[in-house]
């Protein structure tokens, strides 16, 4: 497993995202985004060897998938962004994210640990309406 297919795998759940008009997995990341709403999947580290319980040792990737909407229009974007913060509904990230625990099997498992709530998230030097969502993924 990889990194790169893990972050594809990530990207096939958020396919499934009704509102998501574009998502770069960490292969593809974008010096701009110019289609709105978008999801940015970034791998930011990785921990080697952790373990699971008995005697297995796993790599655990974390990763961040931000949600961007366009800043020109603040109440109708952070009423879109309330729908991907959801647990559940056709744009939530975390039930979207959870219908395929291996990623396409990519994975043996992984964590939704937190969301940042709403916040200006930059982006190729322009600020966006966002979140920030976290996830740890295991080998």
């Amino acid at each position: 497993m990889s990194i790169e297919a893990i972050g594809s795998g990530i990207k096939t759940n958020l396919g499934s995202v009704t509102g998501l008009k574009h998502i770069y997995a960490p292969s593809e990341l974008p010096e701009s985004v110019n289609e709105f709403p978008a999801a940015v999947i970034q791998h930011v580290g990785t921990n080697y060897g952790v373990t699971m319980g008995g005697d297995s040792a796993h790599d655990r990737h974390d990763f961040t998938i931000k949600v961007l909407l366009t800043n020109q229009d603040q109440p109708t974007a952070f009423n879109a962004l309330l729908d991907y913060l959801a647990r559940t509904g056709d744009n939530s990230i975390v039930q979207k994210l959870r219908a395929d625990k291996t990623l396409a099997g990519s994975a043996s498992g992984f964590t939704v640990i937190s969301n940042s709530g709403q916040s200006l998230i930059t982006w190729g030097g322009v600020q966006y309406l966002g979140t920030e969502f976290s996830l740890e993924v295991y080998e």
